[in-house]
């Protein structure tokens, strides 16, 4: 199978030209030929271009180092400023011997790595495999770098803005990747750390602020309502009290036209006192949409910066409902006052990407219907009306999947497609009945192999539809 090259794992070549330039244009024909996406300078540098800050982004944006050993490359200080910037980026370096020259000559930082032989009676073919092997070997570890390295490059660039920290599934991915590390891979820079922590901190702060904000408008209502139960109380009370007092009246046989008056005044002020309850009972009932309406709105994520692919591999941004979106409270029984609680205990998250490539306007209306079922779900699950099910919805995002982040690796989606982990078939199982009863765009059930806890992503991308 062809591969882009946005799916090839991109190598630079580092060489003196003095003596190594026959050997690299040979081995960059080679790698090219053998899938990988070689950078060179003479073919990747426009004369006149200046050098060092194109050979600085062309190190950034390279997976992997071949550094050509020949007597001309150990003396380069050219060579040399290759190999110390390699090191500062904490890119996998791999040395391959051109032309043998005394260990003591080279560079301390290739002395302590394992050679490829292009000599000693070995075949070109043969060294090329070994060198293909090598560079093959933890390849999906290293891409991770690469994508890592160049946002943490950005957010140091841009004064480590906030808005530049991952969060999320992309936080998730790049906290697993730094899990994986082993002394055999290349080493994880100090900025590359610090911006995962960072991203780490950024998100508890998030999550803190939104719970302690969702706890401060719970206290208010469940304040709210408990006044209006004692106004009710108090009212009540009234009309005893004034029933009373008219029975009281009557026994003592007052004149006839004085109980008169007081009857006359009582059904008065009963029927006062009736208009008050009644209007005491709207506001609370308007108080409870309202605390409906604002627990679903607090699920709406904030604008993310970060496309779910990229790192640029996160071009997916988050949309609000269109104005023609239906009322998801219609015919849904109130919340109690203990919503809360249960919407904390929902535990499962879905995503739903919508592309906006070709079709991109249906793709979004069957995605917001999909959006609308999960959230009338999630409020009849709050609310009790519904009996145990293995998928307890919790947060509902509606997300947009752009033609550029479809393009990158791992995406290339082109069907409506939900993507759960092997150990989540049940719920992703329980998700499709949902949206088959409530008449939504049912998809299709692949595969995940990232480690997302408690999260299901939803992919409408048929064009066709």
């Amino acid at each position: 199978m062809l591969l882009s090259n946005s799916q090839k794992l991109r190598v630079f070549l580092s060489y003196a030209r003095s003596d190594g330039n026959k050997f690299a244009t040979s081995l960059f024909s080679a790698l090219e030929a053998s899938g990988f996406d070689p950078f060179l300078d003479q073919h990747d540098i426009v004369p006149g271009e200046p050098w060092k800050d194109r050979l600085t982004g062309l190190l950034r944006e390279a997976d992997s180092i071949v550094y050509v050993v020949t007597a001309g490359a150990v003396r380069s200080e050219h060579c040399i400023w290759e190999v110390d910037l390699a090191k500062q980026l904490g890119k996998r370096l791999i040395p391959v011997i051109a032309e043998e020259v005394p260990l003591k000559d080279m560079p301390a930082e290739l002395q302590r790595l394992n050679f490829v032989f292009f000599t000693r009676e070995k075949s070109f073919g043969e060294a090329l495999l070994q060198l293909t092997g090598a560079l093959r070997t933890d390849q999906e570890w290293v891409r991770e770098q690469t994508r890592i390295s160049d946002a943490a490059e950005r957010w140091e660039k841009r004064e480590k803005s906030e808005d530049l920290l991952w969060r999320s599934d992309e936080l998730a991915i790049a906290k697993a990747w730094l899990a994986e590390w082993t002394p055999m891979k290349p080493e994880v820079t100090a900025l590359q750390r610090a911006f995962i922590q960072a991203s780490d901190e950024a998100e508890l702060r998030r999550i803190s602020a939104e719970r302690q904000q969702l706890e401060k408008m719970v206290a208010a209502q469940s304040a709210r309502e408990r006044a209006t139960r004692l106004a009710f109380g108090f009212a009540v009370v009234l009309i005893l009290a004034t029933a009373a007092f008219g029975v009281w009246v009557y026994n003592l046989n007052l004149e006839a036209r004085n109980l008169e008056a007081k009857a006359e005044q009582l059904e008065f002020e009963n029927g006062v006192l009736q208009d008050s309850l009644e209007a005491q009972q709207d506001d609370l009932a308007d108080r409870k949409r309202e605390f409906a309406e604002f627990v679903e709105s607090a699920d709406a994520p904030a604008t993310p910066t970060n496309d779910p692919s990229s790192d640029e591999t996160s071009g997916a941004s988050p949309d609000s409902p269109s104005a023609t979106q239906p009322d998801r409270g219609a015919g849904l029984p109130a919340l109690d006052t203990g919503v809360l609680d249960r919407i904390v205990e929902a535990r499962w998250n879905v995503d739903i990407f919508w592309c906006s490539g070709s079709g991109g306007d249906a793709n979004r209306g069957r995605a917001e219907t999909i959006e609308t079922a999960l959230n009338d779900e999630k409020l009849l699950q709050a609310s009790g009306n519904r009996a145990a099910s293995p998928l307890q919805i919790g947060r509902v995002r509606l997300r947009e999947l752009s033609q550029a982040a479809n393009s990158k690796r791992g995406y290339g989606i082109k069907d409506d497609i939900m993507r759960p982990e092997p150990g989540e078939v049940r719920e992703a199982g329980e998700l499709i009945r949902i949206l088959q009863k409530s008449g939504a765009a049912v998809p299709a059930i692949g595969n995940s192999t990232t480690p997302t806890a408690q999260y299901l992503s939803v992919f409408i991308c048929k064009s066709s539809a």
